[in-house]
């Protein structure tokens, strides 16, 4: 499909030579940076994935662990004895 895109004068030329850098068309890095986007958003379904696929040196199994953690219906419940 083609289309029309208005785009600012400095980030149309960063963005053709970041694509010239990668070797890539212009029409192919915008593409890419779409389905990144469209991912992100996705994955951002639930409140913790952001900042945990945010967290260094975690593996997929633990951040699973950890979001199964923080989305479950005792995580929000305080208990007083702790305090």
């Amino acid at each position: 499909m083609k289309t029309t895109l208005v785009l600012p004068d400095d980030i149309f030329r960063q963005a053709k030579a970041r694509a010239a850098l990668k070797g890539q068309s212009f029409g192919k890095f915008l593409e890419q940076g779409l389905r990144r986007m469209l991912d992100e958003r996705e994955e951002t379904s639930s409140p913790a994935s952001s900042w945990i696929r945010q967290l260094p040196r975690v593996s997929a199994g633990a951040a699973g662990d950890l979001h199964q953690s923080f989305s479950s219906a005792d995580f929000r419940r305080v208990d007083e004895s702790m305090w």
